[in-house]
């Protein structure tokens, strides 16, 4: 396995099969998040773009609506908009039939509502993050989302309740960090909107 080179041809299996290529899938989504952390975008690009094809020979796309959305968001920073554009809808059709096979994972939601805003779709993105919120109370990461996606449609009162109902749950779970965290983007928000 050379990141360098390029990833050997996962089509030579060794015997191991689909097995072999769906943890091929998995090494080539990795090597692209690394590559992306070193700032080296093409060879990331090239390695999701790997990480799919070896998904979809392999049968099994339950990785595809994560690599479709990391490789909009790399695609995009690359300047290549139409084609991040279509992996980001690729993800968003992906993750809502992850939702269908997995209606109580509070992962799926946050997921399809963060591919969501990606695409400007706040609405949306909101109804996501709530339904991650009401499956996974104890979310910080959920709740943070939800009020942004309040705040960016000017729903500052919503904002300030979500950030408030985080603030309790984490703190009956002793979370006083991120309970902090709830309440410094709560004093944000009435410091920006002095009418509140």
């Amino acid at each position: 396995f050379q990141a360098e080179d390029g990833i050997r041809d996962v089509e030579r299996s060794r015997g191991l099969g689909d097995v072999y290529k769906r943890q091929a899938a998995k090494v080539y989504a990795q090597v692209g998040l690394l590559l992306a952390g070193s700032g080296r975008v093409a060879g990331a690009i090239e390695a999701l773009q790997k990480a799919l094809d070896t998904t979809a020979r392999s049968g099994c796309d339950g990785r595809a609506a994560g690599i479709h959305h990391n490789l909009s968001i790399l695609l995009k920073q690359h300047g290549a908009d139409v084609a991040a554009a279509e992996h980001l809808d690729k993800a968003i059709e992906s993750f809502r039939r992850e939702m269908e096979l997995c209606p109580y994972s509070a992962t799926s939601r946050a997921r399809l509502g963060d591919a969501l805003a990606a695409k400007g779709d706040f609405k949306s993105a909101a109804v996501a993050f709530t339904d991650a919120v009401r499956l996974n109370p104890v979310n910080p990461a959920n709740y943070m989302k939800l009020a942004q996606m309040f705040e960016l449609q000017n729903r500052i009162d919503e904002a300030v309740t979500v950030l408030q109902k985080g603030s309790e749950a984490v703190r009956r779970y002793d979370r006083p960090d991120a309970a902090d965290a709830f309440d410094k983007y709560i004093e944000r928000i009435k410091a920006k909107n002095p009418s509140f």
